[in-house]
C-alpha cells in the first residue's frame, strides 16, 4: 500500500504500490482555460467521460496538410495549449489547440528533426520544446517557438538518437542512441547529468509523476529510480523484436511497449505480469515506428496501424472497441491524446483530430441565418401589433399604448445590454418595395425615449407620450414620419463592433511581441551576465 514503508536494499517508488479504491488513479489537474467546449473541461475526470460510445462516434474535426512527407512524432504541451509535430520534410509546426490552427513553423533544413517534446519550465505558457537532429549530426536542441531562437545544444552521443522523453514536472528530459546509451540531461546545462551503458540500442520513457523512468533493451525493461538512477526491477516481454516506444498510461499503471513488428505490449508496471498482446498491421520489411496513446482518465488505448487505420481497445479486457477503418492514405505512425479535452489526434503525412459527435451538440448559427430570424421575428412583432391598432379602431374603441409592464414584450428591450455584455441590437428588416422600412412598434407609454433613440428607430417628429396626451390626440400613429435615410442602427453597430474587434487584435499581437521582446532581453541580459562572471572567474 502507498502508506507502507519499502525496504531499504530495493527502494520502490510510491507510484508502483497498489492504489487503494478510495484514491483516484489520475491526479486532478491545475484548473485551465477552456480550450474546445465547457463540457470537455478535465477536472477529476472528463465531463464525458471517455467511453465506447464516445469513442465509437469519433468524427473528424480538423485536417491539416501543411507537411510534404510523413510526421515523424507529435507531442501535447503538458496544459494542453499546444500541439508540436516534426516531420521528415525537416520542420517543426505548432498547432494552437483552443484556435484549431497553425501558429508557428520551424525550418531545420540542415540538421533535420525529430522526436518533439515539449519541456517543463517555470514560464505560464509552453513555448520550449527539445528536438533530435535526423541527420549531419546527433544533437539534441532546445528551441524556443515563439521566436524560432534555439537556447542549447546538448551533445554526447555519437549514434542517431532514437528515444527522447521529457518530465512533465521536473526541468530534465532524457535520450536513448544508437550508441548503446541513455542520458539524462539538464535543459540549463549541454552536458548529460549521467549516462547509463547498455548492450544493445535502448528507448526510454519517463512516468508521470518523474519518480522512475523505464528502459526498453533486448527483451526486457528495466525500472530505475529517478534521483539514484539505480535500477530495482526487471520486467520480461515475450518478444524477439527491439523496442521501438514506451508509453506509461496516464495514472502509471501499465507500460504500453511497441515493437518493430506487429506486437504491441500492456504490462503491468506493479507485478511486471504482461496483461495483453495485441497484433497489429506492421510493414514486414522496414517496419515503422508506431506510438500509441491512452486517453486520460480512462482504460482505452488507440494504436495506428501500417495500412492507414486507427484502433482503439480496452486495457482491462483487451477486446477492441473500434475502428476507425481507413483514416489516412498512408502509414499512422503517430496518435496523441489531449491531456485535458476529448480530443485525438493521428497523424501520417497529414494530421487529423477527432471529437466525438454528441448528440447534444449545439450548432452555432451563422451571423447571416442569426440576422435573417431576427428580421423575421421584428416583421412578425410589427405586422401583429397594426393588427392589433387596426382591429381596436375598427372596433371604435380607445387605442392605449402598453403600460411599463408590457414594454419588456416589445422589440425595445434589444437596445439594452445582457448580462453577458453582448448587444441585442434590433435589426430592421429588408426594405418594402416602396423603400419605405415597415413601422416599428411604437414605445409604451410610460417609458422615457431619448431624442437619439428616436433617431435610431427613424421616428421623425414623433411627440413623446405626455406631449400627445397634453393636447388631446388619441391615435398611436399620430405625428408619426419615417425616415428612410437614416442608417439603421445594427449596421453602425456591426460597423462598429467589426472597429473594436480590430483595435483588440492589434492590442493582443502587440502585448505579445511586448512578451517576446522582453523575454527575449531577459535572456541576453543573463546570457551577459553568465559571461562577465566567467570571465571574472578566469581573471581570478
Amino acid at each position: 500500500m502507498p502508506n507502507q514503508q519499502a525496504p531499504q536494499k530495493r527502494p520502490i517508488p510510491a507510484h508502483l504500490a497498489q492504489p487503494s479504491s478510495s484514491q483516484s488513479s489520475l491526479a486532478a489537474p491545475a484548473p485551465a482555460t477552456a480550450l474546445h467546449s465547457p463540457r470537455f473541461q478535465n477536472r477529476d475526470t472528463f465531463k464525458y467521460p471517455v467511453d465506447e460510445k464516445g469513442i465509437r462516434d469519433f468524427k473528424t474535426v480538423r485536417e491539416f496538410k501543411d507537411n510534404t512527407d510523413h510526421i515523424n512524432s507529435l507531442n501535447y504541451s503538458s496544459d494542453g495549449k499546444f500541439l508540436a509535430t516534426s516531420s521528415n520534410d525537416d520542420s517543426i509546426l505548432v498547432y494552437d489547440c483552443s484556435k484549431g490552427c497553425r501558429v508557428q513553423t520551424v525550418n531545420s533544413k540542415k540538421y533535420g528533426a525529430t522526436f518533439v517534446e515539449f519541456l517543463f519550465t517555470n514560464e505560464t505558457s509552453s513555448y520550449s520544446v527539445v528536438h533530435a537532429s535526423s541527420k549531419v549530426d546527433n544533437t539534441l536542441k532546445y528551441l524556443r517557438t515563439d521566436n524560432k531562437q534555439y537556447i542549447r545544444y546538448y551533445n554526447g552521443h555519437t549514434q542517431e538518437v532514437t528515444s527522447v522523453s521529457a518530465s512533465k514536472n521536473m526541468p530534465i528530459f532524457m535520450s536513448g542512441s544508437k550508441d548503446k546509451t541513455v542520458k539524462i540531461w539538464s535543459i540549463n546545462s549541454s552536458a548529460a547529468t549521467n549516462t547509463l551503458e547498455f548492450d544493445s540500442t535502448p528507448v526510454v520513457a519517463f512516468d508521470n509523476l518523474t519518480i522512475t523512468f523505464a528502459v526498453g533493451v533486448g527483451n526486457k525493461i528495466k525500472m530505475y529510480d529517478v534521483r539514484s538512477k539505480k535500477s530495482f526491477g526487471a520486467i520480461n516481454v515475450p518478444t524477439r523484436l527491439p523496442f521501438s516506444h514506451l508509453l506509461f498510461t496516464p495514472n502509471n499503471k501499465y507500460i504500453i511497449a511497441s515493437t518493430f513488428g506487429n506486437d504491441l505490449f500492456c504490462l503491468d508496471a506493479f507485478t511486471g505480469l504482461v496483461k495483453h498482446n495485441w497484433k497489429v498491421k506492421n510493414f514486414p520489411k522496414k517496419p515503422i515506428r508506431l506510438r500509441p496513446a491512452v486517453a486520460p482518465g480512462s482504460g482505452y488505448l488507440f494504436c495506428g496501424t501500417s495500412d492507414g487505420k486507427v484502433h482503439s481497445w480496452s486495457l482491462e479486457t483487451g477486446k477492441m472497441v473500434h475502428s476507425l477503418g481507413k483514416v489516412h492514405d498512408g502509414p499512422v505512425e503517430n496518435v496523441g491524446f489531449h491531456p485535458r479535452y476529448y480530443t485525438m489526434a493521428s497523424t501520417s503525412k497529414d494530421m487529423r483530430w477527432w471529437m466525438p459527435a454528441f448528440d447534444d451538440f449545439g450548432t452555432k448559427s451563422t451571423n447571416k441565418e442569426r440576422r435573417t430570424s431576427e428580421a423575421g421575428q421584428h416583421r412578425r412583432d410589427v405586422e401583429a401589433g397594426q393588427h392589433r391598432q387596426d382591429t381596436s379602431h375598427r372596433a371604435g374603441q380607445h387605442h392605449d399604448r402598453p403600460g411599463p409592464s408590457q414594454a419588456k414584450d416589445l422589440d425595445l428591450k434589444k437596445l439594452h445590454v445582457s448580462a453577458e455584455g453582448h448587444d441585442k441590437k434590433l435589426v430592421s428588416p429588408k426594405p418594402s418595395p416602396s423603400s419605405v422600412l415597415p413601422q416599428p412598434p411604437a414605445p409604451p407609454g410610460q417609458l422615457t425615449v431619448k431624442l437619439g433613440m428616436t433617431k435610431e428607430l427613424g421616428l421623425i417628429g414623433q411627440t413623446t407620450p405626455s406631449s400627445q396626451h397634453s393636447s388631446g390626440s388619441t391615435s398611436g400613429t399620430q405625428g408619426l414620419a419615417l425616415n428612410p435615410s437614416v442608417t439603421p442602427r445594427s449596421d453602425r453597430d456591426r460597423d462598429r463592433e467589426r472597429e473594436r474587434e480590430r483595435d483588440r487584435e492589434h492590442r493582443e499581437r502587440d502585448r505579445e511581441y511586448r512578451e517576446h521582446r522582453d523575454h527575449r532581453d531577459r535572456d541576453r541580459d543573463r546570457r551577459d551576465q553568465r559571461s562577465r562572471e566567467r570571465d571574472r572567474e578566469h581573471r581570478s
